[in-house]
């Protein structure tokens, strides 16, 4: 995120209004959407199946059992679907389906291990017709995956696309997989692949889009925001990550832009409205700043901070009345604020009181966060009186 202030304030006071602003974005992790046949399957379990679908060689005992498994399974009743799909096992050695909801209700257990097994041996009891391969090998790099070895999880993902290359969620669930092991650019090169299979896939470009946000790909990651924002001008998770992405490449314009559309959606999330603040000040505009920093001082009075940042931005503005003014009710709240002084101080240069500025900058000097900036005006001060009194010797001479 680009620093607070422009202009000589510590770094301190930048990191607190910067946790502030991270803390109020709210977009998504790459790992809060996922690409997975199992996932997919999870939420869709399918419906009992017919007997005469089964096939020939399953026992009616097994098939009962099957199905009850399903039901059971359907109804969230997961350790009594394990108990009846190995019931159906036991009878019938070979029944790849109960092999494969065996493995996906100890998913739901969290028996990550038991689900690996369970799909290794559906894999070996069914046909090799490469769709039904390909979904096994999903649903076993989402058992991988979710027991935390995604270098398993990875080579399963691939095997899926060997098998139905033209598949764009293999490659999404590939890339986001990627995306948590740390490997950036083989991830960037399975999203571009997903994409290329299916363009204008919504959430492939959101966790596209987050990848790059996340590793400081913040051009890449504005312009697939700004294809998703072309399909939905109105969309407030696009409208939110331009924003702070205008702000991070300092296109402050436009974040201005972004920040006042999000605001007219949300006119109360003071987070957002800090954002458009800090926007209007980057880009040089304090009487813009200060509106937007008023607003939120007046949802959080007791912000003191906020205090600070109006009066730096009064005296950027040349109204170090002002200034002062906003220093005394923030020293009101948190007396003897380093930065509040500071702020106070930097308005008594703008009224050419420099020994009262020095005063000022002198209550700061043993502050962690405002020491060296302290330190730095002092010695700016000393300079102007130094040059105040060379030039008012000068008039007394007459030259």
């Amino acid at each position: 995120m680009p620093p607070l202030r422009a202009k000589g304030v510590p770094l301190g006071f930048m990191l607190l209004f910067i946790a502030l602003l991270l803390s109020c974005l709210q977009v998504p992790r790459i790992s809060d959407v996922r690409f997975s046949f199992a996932a997919f399957q999870e939420k869709r379990v399918p419906e009992p199946k017919a007997a005469q679908e089964l096939g020939p060689g399953l026992k009616e005992d097994a098939r009962k059992a099957y199905q009850n498994g399903l039901q059971l399974e359907k109804n969230k009743q997961y350790l009594d679907a394990v108990a009846a799909f190995r019931e159906a096992i036991d009878i019938d050695p070979q029944f790849a389906d109960a092999y494969g909801h065996l493995g996906l209700v100890q998913i739901e257990l969290k028996n990550y291990l038991e689900a690996i097994g369970a799909f290794k041996r559906q894999l070996a009891s069914t046909p090799p017709e490469p769709q039904k391969q390909a979904a096994i090998h999903a649903n076993l790099g989402y058992a991988y995956e979710r027991s935390k070895d995604l270098d398993q999880a990875i080579e399963e993902y691939k095997k899926v696309i060997e098998l139905t290359p033209n598949n764009a969620d293999a490659f999404a669930t590939l890339a986001a997989a990627y995306g948590e092991k740390g490997l950036t650019a083989e991830a960037v090169n399975a999203y571009q692949k997903s994409l290329e299979l299916r363009p204008n896939d919504k959430e492939t470009l959101r966790t596209f889009g987050a990848l790059c946000r996340d590793n400081n790909l913040f051009v890449e990651s504005t312009h697939i925001y700004e294809q998703l924002y072309s399909f939905d001008k109105n969309d407030a998770e696009a409208i939110r990550s331009l924003a702070w992405l205008y702000l991070k490449i300092e296109s402050y314009p436009k974040a201005i832009e972004m920040y006042r559309k999000l605001l007219a959606m949300e006119p109360e999330n003071m987070g957002e409205r800090l954002n458009l603040a800090i926007a209007y000040e980057k880009n040089s505009q304090p009487d813009s700043a200060i509106v937007q920093y008023e607003k939120v001082l007046h949802a959080q009075p007791e912000n003191s901070q906020l205090y600070c940042n109006i009066a730096f931005l009064y005296s950027d503005a040349k109204k170090p009345a002002q200034a002062i003014e906003n220093a005394k009710k923030g020293l009101e709240q948190k007396p003897s604020d380093a930065c509040l002084n500071c702020a106070w101080g930097r308005a008594l240069e703008g009224l050419s009181d420099y020994q009262g500025a020095i005063e000022k900058f002198e209550l700061a000097v043993n502050d962690a966060q405002w020491g060296d900036y302290a330190k730095k005006q002092i010695e700016r001060q000393q300079k102007l009186i130094q040059r105040k009194e060379a030039l008012k010797e000068k008039e007394e001479l007459g030259y």
